[in-house]
């Protein structure tokens, strides 16, 4: 049986800015409490997060509601990468 440890939060840190982009030192601090190999198997299996809904995006950006430019389109990939719990599918 393998033994639980908790992971250094600077290692931690350090994963979560190079996978997406960062984490706020709550998140930090929850996730230390587990192995780090929890961590990067949870990042990789993007599969077993929902995938982010994006009405709030949409609510915010009426003003492109029926268009499809390159502009909109780099807004959504940023929100997506900053909001979702699945930063490695981008």
């Amino acid at each position: 049986m393998a033994t639980r440890t908790t992971t250094d939060i600077g290692l931690v840190a350090h994963l979560m800015r190079r996978a997406a982009f960062g984490a706020p030192a709550w998140q930090l601090e929850e996730l230390a409490q587990r192995p780090y190999e929890d961590l990067v198997e949870d990042l990789l299996g993007v599969e077993r997060h929902p995938r982010l809904e994006e009405d709030l995006f949409d609510r915010f950006n009426l003003e492109h509601a029926d268009e499809e430019s390159a502009e909109l389109t780099t807004k959504l990939w940023f929100y997506r990468m900053i909001n979702s719990p699945r930063p490695l599918e981008e």
